[in-house]
């Protein structure tokens, strides 16, 4: 999935659990859970720029230690292998080979759509 899917849903996560702990431990699992779902990639710098922003929407909004804050970046977390380099050459823990990553048919504009619902909803949510 791309990276602003996982910081929406990790949002939403923190929203319903409620607890920074649990959030940040369940946010990895949800991750994972979604890259097996087949979907297509998109540039790095989409997926900065769009992770970013997110995080920085929901941060602004319900602050840097809210549930939802730790479960956007607890659930996006796993992806920055993708950016930093990996310790003396080895591979990726959570996509390389590991067997959790899918491409398929779902669409980036379908996840930007799903992920912008979601994100607003948390948003917009009462804490």
């Amino acid at each position: 999935m791309i990276a602003l899917v996982h910081v929406a849903t990790g949002a939403a996560l923190g929203a319903v659990v409620r607890s920074r702990v649990l959030v940040a431990v369940v946010g990895v699992g949800l991750h994972l859970a979604q890259d097996s779902v087949p979907h297509k990639d998109t540039t790095r710098r989409f997926e900065i720029a769009t992770g970013l922003f997110g995080v920085g929407l929901v941060a602004a909004r319900r602050g840097l230690l809210d549930p939802t804050t730790i479960g956007a970046l607890a659930c996006s977390a796993p992806d920055v292998e993708h950016v930093v380099p990996m310790p003396f050459g080895s591979s990726k823990l959570f996509h390389e080979g590991r067997g959790w990553h899918r491409s398929g048919s779902l669409s980036v504009r379908t996840q930007v759509v799903v992920a912008s619902l979601v994100l607003s909803g948390v948003l917009v949510r009462p804490r």
